[in-house]
């Protein structure tokens, strides 16, 4: 077969929607195989004991603030201790507004909270059909896994980002892990996201004597600033997600908010 009637072909396919719709079935129905297994050989490989331990960590961190006052441990402010996960709490004060209401919230609300935020944020974006298969195979990814078996924060923060990219103002909330603040500046042109950050601010206010031992933590800790790279796919996602976004009410386009000036094919 010649190279054009190749082509020929893939037109013809192309046309088709129903083939077009069969393939994006197949495609989403091998990403989320995909997805599946890896999250399968990361719980089966790990003990029952470290299946969310990170959420462990994150409210001893904050029983141990509620108690004593205490954020950062001695050794993280002058220096005399090695950095050790899971002991030593590298986020920055504001996370204490994540951790705390989980000393109290039912551990499954950990996971829960972050799937409902997505729902809601795929639902106001509608992002284009092609972007499926490229949203569920970021689940595939190993520190995605990781992060769902373990439960690390960076559901949270991914979560985070998505509402970012559906609403605007969420997408302050990511500033929580610093290293993500760039991704949550998807909404920095609406109104509602200066509000957030306006507010962001002032609750963080009574938080300053531990924001003042935030830079001594860091430098401390001497992690490099793109630690959280291996990461990356559950906030590109989202990002993804944004830019394939589709007209969330009729006739009006979801990049603008203005008129629509093509209309639907009847």
């Amino acid at each position: 077969m010649t190279t054009s009637a190749i082509q020929r072909l893939g037109d013809r396919l192309a046309e088709q929607p129903r083939v077009r719709s069969l393939i994006l079935g197949a495609c989403c129905t091998v990403a989320a195989v995909v997805a599946l297994e890896m999250l399968l050989a990361i719980w089966n490989s790990t003990e029952s004991i470290q299946h969310g331990q990170d959420l462990a960590f994150y409210r001893g961190v904050a029983v141990r603030w509620l108690d004593t006052g205490q954020y950062y441990l001695p050794h993280q402010l002058d220096g005399s201790g090695q950095l050790t996960l899971n002991v030593d709490t590298l986020y920055p004060p504001s996370a204490l507004f994540l951790f705390v209401p989980f000393v109290w919230l039912p551990a499954v609300l950990w996971w829960l909270g972050p799937i409902a935020i997505v729902a809601a944020s795929l639902v106001r974006l509608r992002p284009a059909r092609w972007t499926w298969p490229i949203l569920i195979l970021s689940l595939a990814w190993p520190r995605t896994a990781g992060a769902i078996v373990f439960g690390n924060s960076d559901l949270w923060f991914a979560a985070f980002v998505w509402a970012g990219a559906a609403f605007a103002w969420p997408g302050v909330l990511a500033s929580m892990k610093p290293t993500l603040f760039p991704f949550g500046l998807i909404g920095i042109r609406q109104r509602t996201w200066w509000f957030a950050a306006a507010a962001f601010v002032l609750v963080n206010l009574p938080l300053v004597p531990l924001w003042q031992q935030y830079p001594t933590v860091v430098r401390t800790a001497g992690l490099p600033l793109l630690y959280s790279l291996g990461n990356l796919p559950m906030f590109v996602a989202p990002v993804v997600a944004w830019a394939a976004r589709r007209s969330s009410g009729s006739g009006r386009s979801s990049r603008t908010g203005r008129p629509s000036l093509v209309r639907r094919a009847t």
